[in-house]
């Protein structure tokens, strides 16, 4: 019976530059090989400054080289091939082995959020056992029949914000809002709200910022 599994993966590929960029996302478009064997990653970015981001990956030794293929409504899709470190790392040859298709993965540096499917619990076992042996942080959120998938009659492709908010911008703006920043009087400060997300002010500022562009933009705009 095929499972789909829902789960989240922290992997060094594309840390050091997600971690210098906290408000990029990441949602990858497509792995594959090429015809000498070596793997690529294509991938959508947005959310943070591409300059800084691109600077990132160039120091990266998990990465061999990337490119920008084209650039459309402040997103860039970018091809990146990893080094043999990478490679070490890569969860797709475990997936092409046990014939498990990713259905969705979208991320920041936190890790990445993936909804796959599973031929079954051999593959869900091996795929863990790959996870736990290189060091990659593994856990599953969500795990069911595929058969209940369509009976709710879920797409597998992904759900976005009709504001075009990120998630981390979503959650910043929740927050705040819970715990009155917006309020008069204030309730809270940057501070309080940084410490929930366990992140900086500067990034919760930051995030905010851009939260509540998006919003009016959206809305009035």
């Amino acid at each position: 019976m095929s499972l789909i599994a829902e789960y989240t993966l922290q992997t060094p590929l594309l840390l050091d530059a997600l971690e210098s960029t906290p408000e990029m996302m990441v949602q990858i478009e497509t792995l594959h090989t090429d015809s000498k064997g070596a793997s690529k990653v294509m991938f959508w970015a947005w959310g943070d400054d591409f300059h800084t981001f691109e600077r990132s990956m160039d120091a990266d030794s998990i990465i061999i080289e990337y490119s920008c293929l084209t650039e459309f409504n402040e997103q860039r899709l970018y091809r990146i091939i990893p080094s043999e470190e990478g490679e070490e790392v890569f969860t797709y040859r475990i997936m092409a082995e046990y014939d498990i298709v990713s259905l969705h993965e979208i991320g920041n540096y936190e890790g990445l959020t993936i909804r796959a499917r599973f031929p079954g619990r051999e593959a869900l076992a091996a795929y863990h056992d790959f996870c736990e042996e290189k060091g990659l942080t593994f856990q599953i959120r969500n795990l069911y029949p595929e058969e209940q998938q369509v009976a709710r009659g879920e797409a597998s492709g992904a759900v976005h914000d009709p504001h075009g908010l990120t998630p981390p911008q979503r959650e910043v703006l929740q927050i705040s809002l819970k715990q009155g920043y917006f309020a008069i009087p204030r309730q809270s400060t940057l501070e309080e709200i940084a410490d929930e997300l366990d992140v900086s002010v500067q990034a919760v500022s930051t995030r905010l910022r851009r939260a509540l562009q998006k919003l009016l933009q959206s809305t009035i705009d």
